[in-house]
């Protein structure tokens, strides 16, 4: 991800879902609650059309490094979208949201079931076997990309549209065959929503705190480490050959070699 710098950082775009122990990453969650904020249902291609590049790139850059952005001058709907965007489709490679063994078993339901009512069921004991933070993560993002769909009639994103836009940044899968079928989940997950998901997975107790993100960003401290650390700086000091001024030099009768 060509935004992240090389500089010392939490780079929240990198991190795996099992390191936010059960809570949503507060990247989503911040995107989310403020294209709420600006009504984003009502803007035409949302999540289709893109926001001007530098913008994202700059919204992008702040939240990786654990910061909020100043809202008051990201008022772009697209530019906010895109950064939501960016940030499943820069995680997905590494750790995808919908993992490999998840996307498979979703796959053979769609495969096997032609009747859409019989899958719910099946679809929602896997949804329930997630770990914590990946179910309350698709269940936040989908419960906001239902409002969208809901919206169509305005922005033009049908939960069919908005399968084709998500599903690349949610599934990770080598197979094309099997991607093929992952826009489709994608619309079935949003369509069924309400029937899928329980709202106790992805309610607010589920949101970072202040504490929880200022806590990411510091590094873990390995006792080991820091008493390692702490004799190799003792040897240093015992190995530094002290500084004698001439003065000094002269009082003590000492002479200093010839260059």
């Amino acid at each position: 991800m060509e935004f992240i710098d090389s500089s010392p950082g939490p780079h929240f775009f990198l991190k795996p879902f099992v390191e936010y122990q059960g809570k949503i990453p507060f990247i989503v969650t911040l995107l989310v609650e403020h294209l709420d904020l600006l009504h984003s249902e009502l803007h035409d291609g949302i999540f289709r059309l893109s926001g001007q590049k530098s913008s994202v790139d700059d919204i992008c850059r702040i939240l990786d490094k654990g910061y909020e952005p100043d809202w008051e001058k990201c008022t772009d709907v697209h530019e906010i979208a895109g950064a939501l965007k960016r940030y499943f489709f820069g995680i997905v490679s590494l750790d995808p949201l919908i993992d490999h063994s998840m996307d498979e078993k979703l796959i053979s339901i769609l495969k096997k079931y032609a009747d859409i009512e019989e899958m719910v069921p099946l679809i929602k004991e896997i949804i329930s076997n997630m770990p914590q933070t990946r179910r309350a993560t698709l269940g936040f993002l989908l419960g906001f990309l239902q409002k969208i769909a809901q919206n169509a009639d305005k922005n033009l994103m049908t939960s069919s549209n908005l399968g084709v836009v998500f599903s690349p940044t949610l599934f990770f899968t080598r197979e094309v065959v099997n991607g093929m079928h992952c826009p489709k989940i994608i619309e079935i997950l949003i369509n069924k929503f309400d029937q899928i998901f329980n709202h106790e997975w992805f309610d607010s107790s589920h949101f970072m705190t202040k504490a929880e993100i200022d806590r990411m960003c510091c590094p873990t401290l390995d006792l080991n480490d820091v008493l390692i650390e702490s004799e190799r700086r003792k040897i240093r000091i015992g190995s530094v050959i002290p500084f004698i001024s001439d003065i000094t030099a002269a009082r003590m009768g000492l002479k200093r070699p010839l260059d």
